[in-house]
């Protein structure tokens, strides 16, 4: 969190960045699909974390995705779903982790994603949705 908040620079974050956030908490808390017989939830928020991170930096990601995790674990404690106060709080350090992990291995891998999706180069850029997902 400390990495996120150092880093982050406020003049890449503009409206869209806004709009991209509600859009992801949106999708955690009220577009979901029950899997039946793990008990776990499947969104759409995830891929939206990677869409901010290529769009606005691993630190506004990783922002989005903390604050994504608690939003919808507690309406999902709300809705009645069996969630006890420390797997939430579990998830919502699992969430920075694995966001700055996928972050440090791009960078290792390709230097700078922001140099891969400016190339326009559609094999490299698959290749990074790849690793980071």
């Amino acid at each position: 969190m400390a990495w996120a908040f150092a880093g982050l620079s406020l003049q890449r974050l503009d409206a869209g960045f806004f709009t991209l956030s509600v859009l992801t908490i949106f999708c955690s808390v009220y577009l979901r699909i029950e899997l039946p017989r793990v008990g776990m939830h499947l969104t759409l928020s995830e891929g939206l974390i990677i869409l901010a991170l290529l769009m606005y930096g691993g630190e506004a990601a990783l922002l989005l995705a903390v604050v994504e995790t608690g939003i919808a674990s507690v309406v999902l404690v709300r809705r009645g779903v069996p969630i006890r106060p420390k797997t939430m709080l579990v998830n919502m350090f699992i969430a920075p982790i694995a966001v700055f992990s996928a972050v440090k291995l791009a960078a290792l891998v390709f230097r700078s994603t922001d140099l891969v999706v400016q190339r326009k180069e559609i094999a490299s850029f698959v290749w990074l949705v790849a690793l980071l997902g």
